[in-house]
């Protein structure tokens, strides 16, 4: 896999357009055993794939089976507001309301950079790694600029735990974080988060995200099971078909509507974003997940095992 377009922050990026199923529900190891670690894995086999360039602040998962993490495990050391909008980038943020209000993050494996994602208008905050001084301040020309998903510059880190400290009263708002071994190398955006709807991202985030190389698009489970308004999902499908027809983006549809029938009409439009891209391959839906009752209590999250089979359904349709 050859990723030459640049995202929107110069990175050659495939990008995961996701829920919580794309986050890892129901895999008490996500990195191993989630349709899209899996994916992950085998393109760090194949194309040393070395770096994640978006991951939420919403790090882990719950359910019957506990808390599980991905990439990180964050701890409020003070607390910490969540915030829920579709005009953050990966539509989730902590935010502080108090100078001197810190989180902990304690990485799952090591990495020799990290970035910090926050939102416009965010106060200052510093950055801290590996007990030591702290190696970067953002200052307002990051933060204030006024531009969406901002990112702070490289943070060379010197151990497996961050901290981030807010610097003023003003408050501090974090989207995400990025965790590199090699800054120019090929990156991983994973925008997935528990409960995202299609029609709950902003126009803006969606042209952000779509401005991509390569993308994984697996929303539509909670548009369809949840009241949406079926005109503002086709709108949106509409804006994604235009911005990765524009950006030339080779795109792969999961369609994870279980037991649903194709004349749904989220899964009629799903269908339709992967006729109407040029470079779409759309992943033949695997009804044995929903066949087999490979899924949790909700019927929403495949076990391991379903897991298991979305990622061999995408790994061939993606040719890894």
């Amino acid at each position: 896999m050859n990723l030459t377009s640049r995202d929107h922050f110069n990175n050659r990026a495939i990008a995961v357009f996701g829920d919580s199923i794309t986050h890892g529900a129901n895999c008490p190891d996500i990195p191993a055993q989630s349709y899209i670690g899996v994916v992950k894995r085998k393109l760090m086999q194949n194309y040393g794939l070395k770096n994640y360039g978006y991951a939420s602040m919403e790090s882990s998962m719950w359910n019957s089976g506990g808390r599980y993490d991905e990439l990180h495990q964050i701890t409020q050391n003070t607390p910490w507001q969540e915030l829920r909008d579709g005009k953050l980038l990966g539509t989730f943020a902590l935010q502080s309301q108090q100078k001197g209000d810190s989180l902990t993050i304690a990485l799952r494996e090591p990495y020799a950079y990290a970035y910090v994602y926050a939102a416009p208008g965010s106060g200052d905050f510093s950055v801290s790694n590996g007990g030591k001084t702290p190696v970067t301040a953002v200052t307002p020309s990051f933060a204030k600029e006024g531009k969406k998903g901002l990112r702070s510059e490289p943070i060379k880190l010197g151990g497996s735990a961050i901290t981030i400290t807010a610097l003023t009263d003003e408050p501090v708002t974090l989207c995400g974080m990025g965790y590199y071994n090699d800054l120019d190398g090929h990156v991983l955006n994973n925008y997935a988060n528990n409960g995202l709807r299609l029609v709950g991202i902003s126009d803006e985030i969606l042209e952000i995200m779509a401005k991509v190389d390569t993308a994984i698009f697996s929303l539509g489970y909670n548009d369809s099971h949840f009241p949406t308004d079926t005109a503002e999902f086709t709108r949106k499908i509409d804006l994604l078909i235009a911005a990765f027809n524009r950006h030339g983006t080779k795109l792969y549809v999961n369609d994870l509507c279980w037991n649903l029938p194709e004349s749904d009409h989220f899964r009629s439009e799903i269908k339709r974003l992967a006729q109407s891209v040029s470079h779409a391959v759309r992943v033949p839906q695997v009804t044995e997940i929903a066949e087999r009752e490979l899924l949790d209590g909700v019927g929403a999250h495949p076990n391991v095992e379903g897991h298991g089979l979305q990622a061999a359904a995408l790994i061939a349709a993606m040719e890894l």
